[in-house]
C-alpha cells in the first residue's frame, strides 16, 4: 500500500526548479521583466510541458551576479532631487536647509 508522504523533511526532496509565479514573488519582479530576461539569454529557463521553469541554481546565479547597491547612493540623484524628495538636509518644502 503506497503511503501519502507527509511534510517531513526526509520524505521531500529538494526543490529543483521554480515556476514563473514562484520565481517573480522571490525575486520581486513582474511577469513581463521575468520573460524578457528569459528571452534575452540572461536567466536560462527550461519547458515541461507547457510549464516555463527556472532551475534553482539558475536562480542562484543569476541573484549572486547581480551587482552590487552602493551605499552611498541607494536612492539615486533622481529620487533626491524630486519635489517631494529634498536633499538631505533640506527642509521638505522650501529647499532651506535645516538646522
Amino acid at each position: 500500500m503506497n503511503k501519502r508522504p507527509t511534510n517531513s523533511p526526509d520524505e521531500w526532496r529538494e526543490k529543483l526548479c521554480y515556476t514563473i509565479r514562484e520565481w517573480c514573488d522571490a525575486v520581486g519582479v513582474g511577469r513581463s521583466t521575468t520573460y524578457e530576461l528569459i528571452a534575452s539569454g540572461d536567466l536560462k529557463a527550461i519547458k515541461l510541458g507547457g510549464r516555463t521553469l527556472i532551475p534553482c541554481d539558475e536562480a542562484k546565479r543569476f541573484v549572486d551576479a547581480l551587482p552590487a547597491l552602493k551605499s552611498d547612493n541607494h536612492f539615486g540623484a533622481e529620487h533626491r532631487l524630486a519635489p517631494n524628495n529634498p536633499a538631505p538636509g533640506e527642509s521638505p518644502k522650501s529647499g532651506i536647509q535645516a538646522s
